[in-house]
């Protein structure tokens, strides 16, 4: 699991769209752009949004857990990334077995 953002101009609301995907399946994430306006960074998403959600990318990717004020939202966001490994050989069987369980 190593995630990463890509932004793709404004959406609907006037806030930058932006998506964040697993780097190893390609599988994409639309709960973290709320996430990002949630956690606690130094960096304001709604001034500076490129360097927010790099600070959000790696302190999740190093699995930071002070990244929200309460450790239950952090369980929540863990518990629905994606946790593939990225040595696996053949990935579609593997996204099968997890759907399968």
């Amino acid at each position: 699991m190593k995630y990463t953002y890509r932004i793709n101009g404004v959406s609907n609301s006037g806030k930058p769209s932006i998506v964040f995907h697993c780097e190893h399946c390609g599988k994409l994430h639309f709960d973290l752009a709320g996430a990002l306006y949630f956690a606690q960074l130094e960096h304001d998403p709604r001034i500076d949004i490129e360097a927010a959600a790099m600070e959000f990318i790696n302190r999740l990717n190093t699995g930071d857990t002070a990244i929200f004020a309460k450790q239950r939202t952090w369980n929540k966001i863990v518990k629905s990334l994606c946790n593939c490994d990225p040595d696996v050989i053949d990935i579609e069987r593997y996204k099968a077995v997890q759907r399968a369980k």
